[in-house]
């Protein structure tokens, strides 16, 4: 499969997901869900080493696609975000050496959105990826 496949069937297809895209930890991309999801290196650079320190997202938040998300979830492996302004949320989660990045709308629970993400994760560790 492909790593488009992944990002069309597993994440933005499971319906909880509007849009999504998967990076290797260098920040080139491997697959994303359209144009329009123009993640910064700058944002990656902060979601990245929330991974190693969650100490600036839980106090400041975080930006992506210049969007301000508030940390309701950070560990050495994930970080959810719900959008500042009330307007859905984001999932982020890294695995060996890939970093999943997805957005859900505001009518889907983070609880849902986070569950395809989480799920593609277990999958690429588990192929060491």
């Amino acid at each position: 499969m492909s790593w488009q496949a992944f990002v069309d069937t597993n994440l933005v297809g499971s319906g909880h997901l509007s849009q999504a895209a998967i990076f290797g930890h260098d920040k080139n991309v491997w697959a994303k869900s359209n144009e329009r999801f123009q993640v910064k290196p700058a944002e990656l650079d902060v979601i990245l080493s929330a991974f190693e320190d969650a100490g600036e997202v839980y106090s400041k938040g975080f930006h992506v696609l210049e969007k301000r998300y508030v940390t309701i979830k950070c560990d050495s492996r994930s970080l959810y975000g719900k959008a500042a302004d009330n307007d859905g949320g984001i999932v982020c989660v890294k695995t060996n050496q890939t970093l999943i990045v997805a957005v859900y709308p505001a009518d889907i629970k983070s609880e849902l959105a986070s569950v395809p993400v989480e799920t593609l994760a277990d999958q690429l560790i588990e192929v060491n990826y």
